[in-house]
């Protein structure tokens, strides 16, 4: 049994995501921003090298530019620029809610090499895309902002005129492996997971191109777009490729049984996060496992207990109301 929740922001804190003055609290770091979700809750049985169970699942990742997400603040708050200003949108989000079986195996092959797979078939409650991308310039000599974005989205709770009725769940298989390696002093590991198709039939999707020229804000502050934003609803049995996420280590063994390794996580959009952990496994039965982690992209330390087959894992940026990063892990195992 394991009850998770993983979320981080790079450019706003958690507790402002959904606030109506987000805009004020937001810090972008330079270059690509990432923020996600990986909510989980799973029940299985081990027989063997074999396991079955059942997940629910709550998974998204966005991916935006810094330049993107200074535009939007900028755009929210009215303020005009003092010179003249150009940026590149480029705002990627994938994200999907769903729940069903998972099976898996382990397979021991020998000089210490172990390799796994697991599967998971879900009915999805949600699933949702959104791409945004394109120039945006501001010319002080005119006031005027000049937009040439493109925007595709595809979610289940799109509204629009004329819509169809659409399946109301979808469905999602998913996958993963991985390949580990252990030796007296050494050990390593090579692990994907969470790819697969997803689709669902007639599900509402939207493409649209706003490509202006506008005079800068009306009486009260706001943008005036003069035509337009052109678009094109649609429906259609939709199926996407989930792209891959990954995760490498690499550790040695010290005395008193102490081990130090460099782990890699990889999200879709080529961002990766790595990390630097200290273990200390329990001795043995009934005593007290320990773990420590910084994890470098997030800013975060991680902490983790692990005693009877319980396990507990937390993290946190100790940024208070402030935190971007918050992470929380209970897991529990027998052998019956």
């Amino acid at each position: 049994m394991q009850v998770q929740t993983d979320q981080h922001n790079d450019a706003l804190p958690l507790a402002r995501q959904g606030d109506r003055h987000w805009e004020a609290y937001l810090a972008p770091r330079a270059g690509r921003n990432a923020a996600w979700v990986d909510d989980r809750l799973l029940v299985q049985r081990r027989w063997g090298d074999w396991q079955l169970g059942f997940t629910a699942r709550n998974l998204a990742t966005v991916v935006a530019s810094e330049q993107a997400l200074s535009l939007a603040a900028q755009v929210a708050q009215a303020r005009r620029p003092a010179t003249d200003q150009a940026w590149q949108a480029d705002v990627h989000m994938r994200g999907f809610a769903g729940l069903g079986p998972t099976a898996g195996r382990r397979h021991a092959l020998g000089d210490g090499w172990q390799a796994h797979w697991d599967v998971q078939a879900l009915l999805l409650t949600r699933w949702r895309e959104r791409d945004i991308s394109g120039p945006v310039q501001f010319a002080v000599a005119t006031g005027q902002y000049s937009f040439n974005l493109a925007s595709q989205e595809r979610d289940n709770r799109l509204k629009f005129p004329f819509q169809q009725p659409f399946a109301a769940h979808g469905t999602g298989l998913l996958a993963g492996g991985g390949l580990a390696w252990e030796g007296t002093k050494a050990f390593a590991s090579l692990g994907l997971r969470d790819g697969g198709w997803l689709a669902w039939r007639g599900q509402p999707a939207q493409q649209a191109v706003l490509n202006t020229a506008t005079q800068s804000t009306d009486a009260n502050g706001f943008l005036i777009y003069q035509p337009l934003v052109q678009g094109q609803n649609s429906q259609g049995s939709a199926a996407r490729w989930m792209p891959w996420r990954g995760q490498v280590q690499a550790g040695i063994k010290l005395e008193n049984g102490h081990q130090l390794a460099w782990q890699a996580d990889t999200l879709p959009g080529g961002i990766v996060l790595p990390r630097l952990q200290w273990r200390l496994p329990a001795p043995q039965a009934g005593a007290w496992g320990w773990q420590a982690d910084w994890r470098l992209h997030e800013r975060s330390l991680g902490l983790g207990a692990d005693w009877q087959g319980w396990q507990l894992r937390l993290a946190s940026d100790g940024r208070g109301a402030s935190s971007r990063t918050r992470a929380f892990s209970l897991a529990y195992g027998t052998a019956y």
